[in-house]
């Protein structure tokens, strides 16, 4: 608890420098709520659970100078992911990491014209290897992909656990590139009875990553990246490479996305993952919205892809004097869980609350 106090006092004071120091604030807060139904054929288990996540964030400026600061608390009756024992998990909040309260990005930045460097705990899920119309899907392999967020013994971490490391942000005209230098941390690492998951600084884990690309062309995003994850904890070097391609053009309403990722084969780690789908404005009405992706995954020495099947309805959002609720509906199907011939259904509803703030 004294590390969460300790960056909440850091948050208050940065608070009381924007007043006296002209900073500029910006201040988010959302909450995401699922209620999950889910059947596995073969067992014949049904059961359900609920997660939730609370996620407040919060960014100054001044000038080149920037700082921002995340935090997450979840809470959950229990992980379908473990249940149905799926390598492309449920839910993207399903994160199996402990319950309370988590800083999943606190990070200073400088920009220097058209490069900006981010220096501190940072999610390399809303950076890397990313489209914006994928991320709407629910399955977290529509988010990072599943070779990257899955890889190796010690990470590279995703959402919510965050790597200590260094980011570099170049964008000019349509060009963009994104460089990472990391020490990334396994949720297999941590301590679940802990409030803040996240150890000290370890150099015996580093995570490097380049992606470039071009931006708002013909493509909306079109990119490709590399990366490379070190460990050798315990004296045993432990080292695996990948890399991957991504793009999202859009049609008029509709925008299409594609992944391709492949990684280094490790013994039953996931290794490569295809992704595509549709994401389409206006269904029916002006503001809902519906999505469609597939995900395919191999798992080394397994002898059938994992595959997700997802359909995704988005009511439209509903816009209260100091909130907005966007309801969603959504059904998945997956194909060979984990690699064994076995499949399950799963049946979602979430609400994606936002707190206004003005």
């Amino acid at each position: 608890m004294n590390k969460v106090y300790l960056l909440f006092r850091i948050l208050l004071l940065f608070l009381g420098a924007q007043s006296s120091y002209a900073w500029s604030s910006d201040i988010s807060a959302q909450y995401l709520l699922d209620y999950y139904q889910f059947h596995t054929q073969q067992s014949g288990t049904s059961d359900s659970e609920v997660l939730g996540s609370f996620i407040i964030e919060a960014e100054f400026k001044k000038s080149d100078w920037s700082f921002l600061m995340g935090l997450v608390a979840n809470h959950s009756t229990g992980s379908p992911s473990r249940v149905i024992e799926d390598q492309q998990v449920v839910s993207n909040i399903d994160t199996q990491g402990g319950e309370g309260v988590k800083p999943f990005q606190v990070y200073g930045g400088k920009s220097w014209g058209s490069l900006e460097l981010r220096l501190g705990l940072i999610d390399l899920s809303t950076t890397f290897n990313i489209t914006d119309s994928s991320t709407a899907l629910i399955n977290s392999s529509f988010g990072t992909s599943a070779d990257f967020g899955g890889a190796g013994v010690a990470g590279p971490a995703i959402f919510p656990i965050p790597s200590w490391g260094l980011v570099s942000h170049f964008e000019k005209d349509h060009f963009y590139q994104f460089f990472a230098f990391m020490d990334p941390i396994a949720e297999e690492d941590l301590d679940p009875s802990q409030m803040v998951t996240r150890p000290q600084i370890d150099s015996h884990h580093l995570l490097s990553v380049l992606e470039v690309g071009l931006k708002d062309i013909w493509f909306e995003k079109i990119g490709a990246g590399f990366w490379s994850l070190n460990d050798d904890r315990a004296d045993v070097l432990y080292k695996q490479q990948g890399m991957y391609l991504l793009g999202e053009k859009a049609f008029g309403k509709n925008t299409l996305f594609l992944r391709l990722s492949r990684a280094s084969k490790i013994e039953e780690k996931i290794y490569q993952n295809t992704v595509f789908g549709i994401k389409r404005k206006g269904l029916i009405l002006e503001n809902d919205g519906f999505n469609l992706g597939f995900s395919s995954i191999k798992i080394e020495a397994r002898d059938l892809n994992e595959q997700v099947y997802e359909a995704l309805y988005e009511f439209g959002e509903f816009v209260k004097k100091n909130y907005t609720v966007n309801p969603m509906l959504g059904v998945q199907h997956i194909d060979h869980v984990g690699g064994f011939n076995r499949n399950a259904q799963i049946l979602t509803i979430r609400f994606d609350i936002k707190l206004n703030s003005k």
